[in-house]
């Protein structure tokens, strides 16, 4: 889940003013409330297409290859080499901003920052793996350092730029950050995802 965050003048307050998500079985936050409203369970056994045999059940994130790497201004071959990871941020920061209402432009040179909360190089440890050839996008594509870095980049962000790896407590120490970050004025906005 990703959150966009602004204090108000004056108080402690911080508003969430932009979210966005992909879970299984949601694939927006309007999705998950109903999700978690109906008490539905989004752990399935895995469809066959996905190449997970011997997992009886698992809770997966649909269409992780429907990245449209024209629009983050990514070439096919920088997009092919970046950790899904990389790519869903793309899109999760893009759609919070738009739920915020606010223009990506127009944090061009502003002091945001991204915080995200991640714990794992799964794709990095599949493509060692398997083998898969050394390019000239396989550092920026597997380093998980880049989550953050990717989103702040697209948008022209100049704020703190990291992520934090506490474990199982890596989004909600991201969520406690991007929070510090704002109250104490060193960015007017933060954002905050995490993958863990």
């Amino acid at each position: 889940m990703k959150a966009h965050a602004r204090t108000h003048e004056g108080t402690d307050a911080v508003a969430v003013v932009g979210l966005s998500c992909r879970l299984p079985g949601a694939p927006d936050p309007g999705a998950f409330w109903r999700l978690l409203r109906e008490g539905r369970e989004a752990v399935a056994p895995p469809p066959a297409h996905r190449g997970l045999d011997g997992l009886p059940r698992a809770g997966l994130i649909e269409d992780v290859g429907g990245f449209d790497a024209d629009f983050f201004g990514m070439s096919a071959r920088e997009a092919a080499a970046a950790d899904p990871q990389q790519r869903l941020m793309l899109e999760l920061g893009w759609e919070a901003l738009e739920d915020a209402g606010i223009v990506p432009d127009s944090l061009r040179g502003v002091a945001v920052g991204v915080f995200v909360g991640g714990m794992a190089d799964d794709y990095a440890a599949l493509l060692h793996r398997a083998g898969a050839p050394v390019g000239a996008h396989t550092m920026a594509g597997t380093q998980r350092s880049m989550l953050a870095n990717r989103l702040s980049y697209l948008v022209g962000a100049r704020g703190p730029s990291l992520v934090v790896d506490s474990g199982q407590s890596s989004s909600l120490v991201a969520v406690a950050m991007a929070v510090q970050s704002v109250r104490s004025g060193a960015t007017p906005v933060a954002s905050r995802a995490g993958s863990a």
